[in-house]
C-alpha cells in the first residue's frame, strides 16, 4: 500500500467532520466530500455546521491546508485512504435505507486509485463491508481489485458530551489479515486506543450492540419511572439508591424518551439482519414499542397534574440532546404528535434551533398553561416561565434545584 499521505472522508457531518479534523490536527492531508453545495460552502469558510466541531479547530486546519472540502468527487483518485462517513437512516417502513451509503460506494468505483484502503465508518448491519462495499466496487472495478484493501470502523462519536474523538476506543476490522493491519495502523495515528477484531461482521455487529443495550435500557427505565410515579415513589431517589451498589447494577435515568441518529436507529438494522433469518429480537421490538407509546403516556400524566382541560403547552428544547442542534428522531416529535393528537395548543423554544417541523419558535409572551423540558439546553427561559405563573414539568431531571419545577 502506498503510505497513507491523503485521507478522503466522504460525507461531512456530524461524523465526518468530526474525522476529518482530527486528521488534519495529526498531520495527516486530508480531503473531505459532500454533495451538499451549502454545505461544502459553508465548511470551506470556516463555519462548522456541528456542535462537536469548533470553527476556530476548521479554520487553523483550513489555514494550514491540512484539510480541504469539495463536492468535486473525481479528486477521491488521490486519496490512498478513503472513509465512507454518511448517514444511513431509516425509511419509512422502519427499514435500513442505505441510498447514501450507495452512492458513495458508486463514486469510489468510479475514481477509486490502485493501492487504495476503503474503510467504512457508516453504520448498518452485520455483512455490509462485505456484501455492499466490496462486492460492488470488486464488479466496477475488477482491474484493481487485487490491490484494494477494505476495512470497518463503526462511528463512535457523541455531539455536546465533550468527548474528543481521539479520546474514544475504536474498534475495527479488515476483510482480509492485511487489510485489518493497514485499518489498525491507520486509526492508531489519531486515535489513543484501537482494538482489532477478527471479522468486520464482529465490528458492525459490536456497534448495533451497543446501541440496542441502550435502547433497551433507556425503554425499560421509562416504563419503570412511570410505575414508580403512579405508586408515588420518586424514581430518581429509587435509582440513586440502587446505584450503590458496586457490582451487577448500570444507572439510566429517565428521560423523555429515545432520540438521536444512533439509539433509535441502529437497533432496527439489527432486526433487519434477523428477520432476513426468520429470527427477530423480542427485547428490540419491545423496546421499540415502549418508546413510540412513551410520549403519549408521559403526557397523560401531566394532564391528570393540570386543572385546566385543555391547557395551552409550551415545550423547552427539541433537540435530540442536549448541547446539540439535531433534531432526528428527536424525543421532542413524540411529545408533540400527543399534543396534537389530543387537540392541544402547543408551540416549542430552543435556544439552537430556529425551525422545527416547518414551524418557528413561540413568543414567551403569549398565554402558556404548562411548559415541558424535554431537552435541558442551556439558556432555557425556565426563571421567566416560573414567575409568569406556568406550571413546569421537567422530564431530565436536570433543573431539580427549581422547588417549583415538578419532576417526571
Amino acid at each position: 500500500m502506498r503510505p497513507s499521505r491523503v485521507v478522503g472522508v466522504i460525507g461531512q457531518g456530524y461524523v465526518g467532520l468530526e474525522l476529518s479534523v482530527s486528521l488534519a490536527k495529526a498531520g495527516l492531508s486530508t480531503i473531505g466530500f459532500d454533495e451538499n453545495l451549502d454545505r461544502v460552502g459553508e465548511i470551506s469558510r470556516g463555519h462548522s455546521p456541528v456542535e462537536n466541531v469548533y470553527d476556530s479547530d476548521l479554520k487553523e486546519m483550513l489555514k494550514n491546508s491540512h484539510y480541504a472540502i469539495y463536492s468535486d468527487f473525481s479528486r477521491l483518485s488521490e486519496c490512498n485512504v478513503i472513509v465512507i462517513c454518511v448517514p444511513t437512516p431509516l425509511d419509512e417502513n422502519h427499514e435500513p435505507d442505505l441510498k447514501m451509503l450507495e452512492v458513495g460506494v458508486e463514486s469510489i468505483s468510479r475514481h477509486v486509485s490502485p493501492e487504495t484502503l476503503i474503510i467504512n465508518e457508516s453504520t448498518s448491519f452485520p455483512g455490509t463491508l462485505r456484501q455492499l462495499v466490496v462486492e460492488r466496487i470488486e464488479k466496477a472495478r475488477p482491474e484493481l481489485f487485487g490491490g484494494l484493501r477494505f476495512g470497518v470502523a463503526p462511528e463512535r462519536v457523541s455531539p455536546g458530551s465533550g468527548i474528543s474523538l481521539r479520546d474514544v476506543p475504536r474498534v475495527v476490522s479488515g476483510i482480509d489479515s492485511i487489510s485489518g493491519k493497514l485499518t489498525l495502523d491507520f486509526y492508531k495515528q489519531f486515535c489513543k486506543e484501537v482494538h482489532l477484531v477478527e471479522s468486520p461482521e464482529v465490528a458492525e455487529a459490536a456497534k448495533l450492540l451497543e446501541n440496542s443495550f441502550r435502547q433497551v435500557n433507556i425503554s425499560f427505565i421509562n416504563e419503570f419511572n412511570l410505575i414508580c410515579r403512579k405508586l408515588g415513589i420518586d424514581t430518581r431517589e429509587v435509582i440513586r439508591a440502587a446505584d450503590t451498589k458496586p457490582y451487577g447494577f448500570m444507572r439510566f435515568d429517565p428521560s423523555p424518551g429515545i432520540g438521536g441518529h444512533c439509539i433509535p436507529v441502529d437497533p432496527h438494522y439489527f432486526q433487519y439482519a434477523s428477520k432476513k433469518l426468520g429470527l427477530e429480537s423480542k427485547f428490540i421490538a419491545l423496546a421499540t414499542e415502549i418508546n413510540i407509546q412513551h410520549g403519549n403516556k408521559l403526557l397523560d400524566l401531566i394532564l391528570k397534574k393540570v386543572k385546566k382541560s385543555d391547557p395551552r403547552v409550551l415545550i423547552l428544547g427539541v433537540a435530540y440532546k442536549q448541547g446539540v442542534s439535531d433534531t432526528r428522531e428527536s424525543p421532542a416529535l413524540g411529545i408533540a404528535n400527543a399534543l396534537s393528537s389530543k387537540n392541544l395548543e402547543f408551540g416549542w423554544v430552543d435556544p439552537l434551533i430556529k425551525t422545527w417541523q416547518g414551524t418557528s419558535q413561540a413568543s414567551l409572551k403569549d398565554p402558556w398553561d404548562v411548559a415541558l423540558v424535554v431537552t435541558a439546553q442551556e439558556g432555557l427561559p425556565l426563571e421567566d416561565l416560573i414567575r409568569r405563573g406556568v406550571s413546569v414539568f421537567d422530564f431530565t431531571g436536570h433543573f431539580q434545584e427549581y422547588d417549583e419545577v415538578i419532576q417526571v
